[in-house]
């Protein structure tokens, strides 16, 4: 816990000292169009982030009638007076479930004025307080560290978003952010962002075809493992925020990528969440023909799949640049070096059931790891010939000691991923394309075999371009 604090600390340091230009419009107190907090807002954000987690105790204590929603003082008590653990939540709950709680903390103090990272604080208090009391089970560490950079990370998007759907008069903008919906309904305050930031939203249907493969090592002790896919229906988003490109800030997430994909069939089911988010940045030479930015950011990935799943919460040095060539020829790339403060990867012989559960009971099927990553992405566009895009994604996670699941293995884990898309915009609304991926997981067991696994999937695209 003391790590994560000081990572904390650290980050709210480096964005201090960074060289920035903020939108003029914007209060460089709060970070957004508001004209300042008073003490009632400080007041009013701890409320609604403590209300957050009354409602969802009793939610799971009066509608799923979940074993861990039976608090008591005694088991408060035992919480309060008693060490942190690693908890055996499973990847969904953990990966998943929490950043989105997080979300709500965030959003509490994010709508009552405050800025990115005394929202993180407010992010942890909330975790913190349902740590102790709100569940029967052992305070978790993986979670106070997933549900508040993950909440900082979503929660600033989504507060973000937000501001755009409510600017545009949609009905459905408090599906976006219920908590910041909630406070301006009791609140009469808003907090919104300057609209009309988005510079890029689309969604996607998919049709797609693929394979799991299992390689173990060494190869003569285990015969190759293949799983078909022979028709996943599916589909997803893809949002860019703010200006990608020639971009001086201070103030977290004014640019931003978003990208969700799932499809499924009776065999197989995927889920990808994939997302960048800028913290500070600067340009460096940038000319009418030539944009870069070069700064700091976060990332939030979770590929969450029937046979293999990964997660990865990083922070580290993102450079961004577009190139405008003669003809109307586009090029675009950019890179990202990244330490992964917390990454969770499944652990196959329990996920495969090799090890059986003999306890009948819950049990973590992954191990949480830290580490380092890259990311690069690479496009060329031209309006008549159409966008070819590369995407490569690397995650190297070495397992924390202290945190490995019963009967799990120490080790580490290494994940290469790529993505080719090829897609043709039939008029300037609708697209068609075709896109592959290979994913590629190596595991490194000191007490099971290593193993190989790969997935591949290959989809048609019909791509709606709503900006």
């Amino acid at each position: 816990m003391k790590n994560f604090v000081c990572i904390l600390a650290g980050l709210v340091l480096l964005s201090n000292i960074a060289a920035t230009e903020e939108y003029s419009a914007i209060n460089p107190v709060t970070g957004s169009d508001t004209e300042s907090v008073s003490a009632g807002n400080y007041a009013i954000a701890a409320g609604e982030v403590l209300l957050s987690n009354v409602t969802l105790l009793a939610f799971n204590r009066f509608v799923l009638q979940k074993p861990y929603a039976y608090i008591s003082f005694d088991t408060i008590k035992t919480n309060v007076m008693n060490p942190w653990v690693w908890d055996q939540d499973e990847f969904n709950v953990n990966q998943l479930g929490h950043p989105y709680q997080g979300s709500f903390y965030f959003s509490a103090a994010r709508a009552n004025g405050m800025n990115f990272w005394l929202s993180g604080l407010y992010t942890a208090f909330g975790s913190v307080t349902w740590e102790l009391f709100c569940e029967t089970e052992r305070p978790s560490i993986n979670d106070l560290i997933i549900t508040t950079t993950g909440g900082m990370m979503m929660g600033e998007m989504f507060h973000r978003i937000y501001s755009e759907a409510a600017a545009a008069g949609g009905w459905w903008a408090f599906l976006t952010n219920p908590m910041e919906a909630f406070n301006e309904t009791v609140t009469g305050q808003y907090n919104r962002e300057i609209p009309g930031r988005i510079t890029s939203l689309s969604y996607h249907t998919a049709l797609s075809t693929g394979f799991t493969k299992v390689l173990f090592e060494p190869a003569a002790r285990r015969d190759p493992l293949p799983y078909w896919y022979y028709a996943n229906v599916g589909g997803g988003l893809s949002l860019v925020y703010g200006k990608p490109y020639g971009l001086k800030t201070r103030i977290p997430y004014d640019h931003f990528n978003l990208d969700l994909h799932g499809e499924w069939s009776p065999a197989n089911f995927q889920f990808v969440f994939t997302s960048d988010g800028i913290l500070f940045s600067t340009n460096a030479g940038s000319t009418e023909t030539v944009q870069n930015t070069i700064g700091m950011g976060m990332h939030c990935d979770v590929v969450y799949a029937k046979r293999m799943d990964y997660a990865s919460h990083a922070v580290g040095f993102t450079m961004k640049e577009r190139i405008l060539l003669p003809q109307n020829w586009n090029i675009c790339w950019d890179l990202h070096a990244n330490w992964i403060l917390l990454g969770g990867s499944e652990f196959y012989y329990f996920i495969s059931n090799e090890i059986p559960n003999e306890t009948g009971g819950e049990r973590r099927i992954y191990d949480f790891g830290s580490g380092v990553g890259a990311k690069a992405n690479f496009s060329v566009s031209h309006p008549l010939a159409g966008t070819l895009s590369l995407k490569y994604m690397l995650y190297a996670v070495l397992s924390l000691q202290r945190q490995i699941a019963v009967n799990g293995s120490p080790g580490g884990t290494v994940i290469n991923s790529i993505t080719a898309t090829y897609s043709h915009k039939i008029t300037d609304r609708y697209s068609a394309g075709i896109t592959a991926t290979l994913f590629a997981k190596k595991g490194m067991y000191r007490d099971y075999d290593d193993i190989t696994q790969y997935n591949f999937m290959s989809s048609l695209l019909f791509i709606v371009h709503l900006k």
